[in-house]
């Protein structure tokens, strides 16, 4: 379970105007064709997962409906959190074959670390009400990549009960997406303690 990162200092009404990215009601959440971890994919091949709309500002980066918002921009917990959402991309790297492959198959219901790494993505790492122009990009670029992550592992959902599964892209090996994310996050902690006083 990831550290619980700065608090948020309450929801903000200035935020209601924020991208709302939680999933809609499915009517058949069964996953038929899910390749749990093992690279393969169903007969018709790999969904690609979706490509992120654009986002020209931060109000209008992705958030979920569980996502603390902070009134004002703290350089700190945002860099704080960098770092949070950048170690559960390389933990997700590392731990999705043994978990799926191996702890799945003993017990399907066992989903802590997935269930650790979502809950950081969708209800501790925060959003910001307003966002200074020189951290703006970085800003929409994190927000973007959780929204991608909770995209793709929507599979992952289908058999762990605790959260909801979507829907979203089905059948999508997720490890091309943590692989390429992980190395870009690192940057942008770099780049943030950068930017920071």
């Amino acid at each position: 379970m990831p550290a619980q990162p700065g608090s948020a200092d309450g929801g903000d009404s200035e935020g209601d105007s924020n991208k709302d990215v939680s999933p809609p009601a499915d009517e058949d959440d069964e996953c038929k064709t899910c390749p749990f971890g093992d690279g393969q994919s169903s007969d018709s091949g790999p969904v690609i997962p979706p490509t992120p709309t654009p986002v020209l500002n931060a109000a209008d980066a992705p958030r979920f409906p569980e996502t603390p918002i902070n009134s004002s921009f703290d350089a700190t917990v945002f860099i704080t959190n960098l770092g949070l959402v950048r170690d559960s991309f390389r933990s997700f790297t590392l731990d999705w074959f043994p978990i799926l492959r191996e702890e799945r198959e003993r017990n399907r219901g066992d989903c802590g670390s997935y269930l650790g790494w979502y809950t950081l993505w969708v209800t501790l790492a925060p959003a910001f009400a307003s966002v200074p122009p020189e951290w703006e990009s970085l800003y929409i670029e994190y927000r973007v990549l959780l929204e991608q992550a909770v995209i793709i592992t929507t599979d992952i959902r289908v058999i762990c009960p605790a959260v909801q599964p979507g829907p979203y892209a089905r059948n999508v090996d997720p490890i091309p997406f943590f692989t390429a994310a992980y190395p870009r996050i690192e940057q942008m902690v770099a780049e943030g303690s950068q930017l920071a006083p």
